[in-house]
């Protein structure tokens, strides 16, 4: 009789203790459960902070940076830019200073010279001072700018800025025209018009001098490179514009 009771016992305590534990599961549950039931929308995961990309450099910051690492010829189109006012806020001055540190450039370019000169020789956005365009036109004939030195021939042809020298101006149009034949051996580039304007003008002195060959020869190379007035020069002297 006692066993059956102290079995009655167990099966009370065994159930009361399934009922405890269901009544935990459930109310675990519940407490799982959005706090409002008519809520479909689930909870958000917390976003994840991001670091924030660098934005790409400008051109003018490109072209800063590659002059600082040694480039004239970034110089150069640094020095355009701030000339022109194309893509960056129109400033002479900083356009000089490019134009003048492109020749100070581990590889300097200095066509950025010839473009300081034509900034004092035109008074573009400077003081007007022909003397300092010869001094830039200079540097850069003597580097190989074609266009410099025709500029500074016809600087000294007129005497301005330098004291007046035929002979001067003579010598750079001839340093102008020394790479003629690579010009001529390039479909793709004619050279720049200076140089075609330096081979009218030694045609020009050719013939005040009565060297009607001479005169020829260098109107022949102009319209070779396309230059018309170089052709209209030629038929007038009864010549060929020659291959």
């Amino acid at each position: 009789m006692k066993s059956k009771w102290i079995a009655l016992f167990l099966s009370v305590v065994l159930a009361l203790s399934t009922a405890g534990c269901a009544g935990a599961g459930n109310q675990s549950t519940q407490s799982a459960q959005p706090t409002d039931p008519a809520d479909p929308t689930p909870a958000q995961p917390e976003e994840e902070q991001t670091e924030e990309e660098p934005q790409e450099q400008t051109r003018e910051e490109k072209l800063l940076a590659s002059g600082e690492a040694g480039s004239g010829r970034a110089y150069t189109d640094l020095g355009k830019m701030y000339e022109s006012g194309n893509g960056v806020e129109q400033n002479y001055a900083k356009a000089l200073e490019c134009y003048i540190l492109s020749a100070e450039a581990a590889e300097p370019d200095f066509k950025g010279m010839r473009l300081a000169g034509l900034m004092y020789l035109n008074g573009t956005g400077v003081e007007q001072d022909s003397a300092k365009a010869a001094e830039c036109f200079e540097a850069a004939a003597e580097a190989g700018d074609v266009s410099g030195a025709y500029f500074l021939g016809v600087l000294y042809e007129t005497g301005n800025g330098v004291e007046q020298s035929d002979a001067e101006a003579r010598k750079w149009y001839e340093k102008a025209v020394s790479t003629v034949d690579e010009f001529l051996s390039n479909s793709r580039n004619n050279g720049p018009d200076e140089l075609k304007l330096a081979l009218c003008r030694l045609a020009e002195i050719a013939l005040a001098e009565g060297d009607t060959d001479t005169a020829v020869t260098y109107y022949q190379y102009a319209a070779q490179l396309g230059w018309s007035a170089a052709e209209e020069a030629l038929a007038a002297l009864g010549a060929e514009a020659g291959e």
